[in-house]
């Protein structure tokens, strides 16, 4: 199986949800990270970086609380929404349901709409109910089977061999070149990729560059600026226990002494002075 396959899972107004991770990475070997946002600004900021780094977006959200989350995303993507026609889906629901134009709804077996899921490019957007039960029916039922035939899918596809034909001319040559570039098919992707860029990923990024420029100082930083945080920390860490560790043992070394030279002497009704030149004589004789 195809190994480090890149997941990103975004809970907005919702809990965490272990088991749907735990379940997920069983399909194949990922790459799986997961964030929290409790509003529209950071999720934008979430989803423009899950864009940027991953092959599968899973967005986890209220889909009828009246956040119109649907309609937040399809704008950040550059799309619109269209009314779902429910009968040709076997939906059982008395309101009309939206989703993103060109995606396709995620239905249990029971009729109950639970998400959708939309392709851009090598990209694949999800977006479930915030219901456990729903969404994980819907996990198990058709995002497993699709992952696992997606990512087996990518490692299948052989790498394009080139052929040389000998003594052509440089006419033939160029035809051939050309017809070459034209059908020969793309590269599989491998695990050095850095990610993946869409339209949607760019629009993501010009709207949160344009209505949060002035507050990127307030607690957003850049993946190189975590990971310099983060290493100094573990280095002060490591910098604070060595330091406590030394002074713990200075000071039982400080108390063994003053055991024995001021408590025993004085069980023994002798001076310090006294008690320490009788070991020495001893010691020396």
């Amino acid at each position: 199986m195809l190994q480090n396959f890149k997941t990103d899972i975004i809970y907005y107004n919702t809990s965490t949800d272990f088991e749907l991770e735990f379940n997920l990475c069983g399909c194949c070997r990922m790459r799986l990270l997961n964030d929290k946002c409790n509003d529209k600004k950071t999720l934008l900021l979430s989803l423009s970086r899950a864009f940027s780094r991953s092959r599968v977006i899973i967005l986890t959200a209220p889909l009828f609380d009246g956040s119109n989350i649907i309609n937040t995303v399809s704008t950040a993507i550059g799309t619109t929404v269209e009314t779902l026609d429910a009968a040709a889906y076997n939906i059982n629901s008395d309101i009309p349901i939206e989703i993103i134009k060109g995606a396709t709804p995620l239905v249990t077996a029971d009729g109950i709409f639970g998400g959708l899921i939309i392709e851009s490019g090598p990209q694949t957007l999800i977006i479930l109910t915030e219901n456990k039960a729903i969404r994980k029916n819907i996990m198990i039922s058709l995002i497993h089977p699709y992952i696992e035939e997606l990512a087996m899918g990518e490692i299948s596809n052989p790498e394009p061999e080139e052929t040389v034909e000998p003594e052509e001319t440089v006419e033939d040559q160029e035809t051939a070149e050309d017809a070459l570039i034209i059908d020969s098919p793309a590269e599989p992707e491998t695990e050095e990729d850095l990610g993946y860029y869409t339209e949607g990923s760019n629009l993501i990024t010009e709207q949160v560059e344009e209505n949060d420029t002035a507050e990127t100082d307030d607690g957003y930083y850049s993946d190189e600026e975590y990971y310099i945080e983060e290493t100094q920390e573990r280095q002060n860490s490591k910098f604070y226990i060595a330091l406590i560790i030394i002074s713990s043992i200075l000071l039982l070394t400080i108390a063994v002494l003053c055991f024995c030279i001021f408590f025993i002497p004085a069980q023994n009704a002798m001076t310090p002075a006294a008690y320490l030149k009788d070991i020495f004589d001893t010691m020396f004789k």
